[in-house]
């Protein structure tokens, strides 16, 4: 426990200095008194003033396993004090390519290479941009735009906020984002047979301007815990492939286990183009 001056000038660093997501800055500033975070074990963080809370959200899906897991700990340092990192352009090592080869197999079907990314947002970015370069490759130029979900989050970077369903998210950036085309989801809302013809009817009519379908699979988390039937992610499939669409999941939510299986997919049995 650090005694009150300690906690004082880490409060007042953190105000002069953090900017912090999702957070109104000028009254955090004014009137928040932040929780101080020393250390995290297991499923809880302990702050500096010795009371402990459980980390619900795994600090924002990173934590999975856990905080402080043994073997992720001694993994970590073993890896740190051989070699922390170096460059990928045309140079590989044994940790990139031995869990590429386990990541591909417990990838869905078809999935065959990992390309090495930062975070949820520049995964999505990844997957965006290989998309477009697919269709710039073949010279089929005019598929620039993708269909999302409404109520859809896949991140904070501008691609990724491209594809966002929520209104907030997108409204500041609205005029450099990618053109993102919103059909609902199935739900309490909107019935399968009526989400699903929102879909069809798009991709059919826009194929030829379409990249890439990128869905959250059977859970959308920041819209507030929607689920889907799977079905809708086997009629997507063959709509894609009808369409010569791609089809994008993206599991930085739904994947790991957190929806049982491996992947979300596998619920429905299915495999994306990109992961």
């Amino acid at each position: 426990m650090k005694n009150e001056s300690e906690r004082a000038a880490i409060v007042a660093a953190d105000k002069r200095h953090v900017w912090h997501p999702y957070t109104p800055m000028q009254r955090y500033i004014e009137e928040v008194d932040p929780l101080v975070i020393e250390r995290a074990s297991g499923a809880r963080l302990f702050d500096a003033d010795g009371r402990s809370y459980l980390d619900a959200n795994a600090s924002w899906w990173v934590a999975s396993l856990g905080h402080g897991h043994p073997r992720l700990v001694a993994a970590l340092a073993a890896q740190a004090e051989r070699l922390a990192h170096t460059s990928l352009a045309g140079v590989t090592h044994a940790p990139a390519a031995l869990l590429a080869e386990e990541l591909v197999r417990v990838a869905p079907p078809g999935l065959t290479r990992v390309f090495y990314s930062d975070d949820g947002s520049t995964a999505v970015e990844v997957a965006l941009k290989l998309s477009l370069q697919l269709w710039q490759n073949q010279g089929r130029r005019t598929r620039r735009r993708f269909v999302a979900l409404s109520g859809a989050f896949h991140g904070e970077t501008l691609g990724a906020a491209s594809l966002g369903g929520v209104e907030i998210f997108r409204r500041p950036f609205a005029g450099v984002l990618l053109e993102c085309l919103h059909v609902p989801p199935p739900g309490d809302e909107v019935s399968f047979a009526r989400a699903f013809a929102a879909l069809t009817e798009l991709v059919e009519r826009g194929r030829d301007e379409i990249a890439a379908v990128v869905l959250e699979p059977v859970l959308q988390g920041a819209a507030g815990m929607r689920v889907h039937d799977a079905a809708y992610l086997r009629e997507a499939r063959a709509l894609c492939d009808a369409n010569e669409v791609l089809l994008v999941f993206d599991e930085v939510f739904t994947g790991y286990g957190r929806t049982g299986p491996m992947w979300a997919s596998e619920l429905a049995g299915v495999s994306p183009d990109i992961l």
